[in-house]
């Protein structure tokens, strides 16, 4: 019989995870889910932490997600992302960075298309350094941080402590 709690995994309690994961524990399948597909992108991917900190500045900016959105700004300018770059992936411009640019450039096209890129398109993603391996990855981070953003948009999750501005 499954648990009706929302006990968080890991021996963790709840007051020592993130708004976002509390969001989460409604569904603690989800929650799990989550935290092992975060988990594994992170340690086994192939993608840096300032491509994924892109991409997830991506997700919340399609999906006006106000929590994704501040917290994923905070963690890409400490994963080594520009200020100016992070906000211009915020209101869908383009990184002025070549690497931050590319990740966004194929980070939005895979959102606009559905994934259905194109043999051309895949052809210059690769030319420019991103292979197929690292746009499932991308997907995967779609897929990842599009559940964090809707379960936030549902939740109306508040910002953390550490995640709001000085001042």
């Amino acid at each position: 019989m499954k648990s009706d709690t929302n006990a968080p995994s890991g021996g963790e309690t709840a007051a020592s995870l993130s708004n976002i994961y509390r969001s989460l524990m409604k569904s603690p399948a989800a929650q799990a889910a989550v935290r092992e597909a975060q988990s594994r992108l992170e340690t086994d991917g192939e993608l840096s932490a300032a491509d994924r900190e892109l991409i997830a500045l991506c997700v919340a900016s399609v999906n006006a997600c106000p929590y994704c959105s501040t917290a994923h700004e905070r963690l890409a300018e400490a994963a080594g992302v520009a200020r100016e770059d992070v906000a211009a992936t915020l209101s869908g411009g383009r990184p002025s960075e070549p690497r931050a640019r590319l990740v966004v450039d194929a980070a939005r096209r895979i959102l606009e298309r559905a994934g259905g890129l194109g043999p051309a398109d895949k052809a210059d993603l690769a030319a420019a350094g991103l292979g197929e391996g690292a746009l499932v990855e991308i997907i995967g981070l779609i897929g990842l941080y599009t559940t964090a953003t809707y379960a936030a948009n549902l939740d109306r999750t508040p910002l953390d402590p550490e995640f709001r501005k000085p001042g």
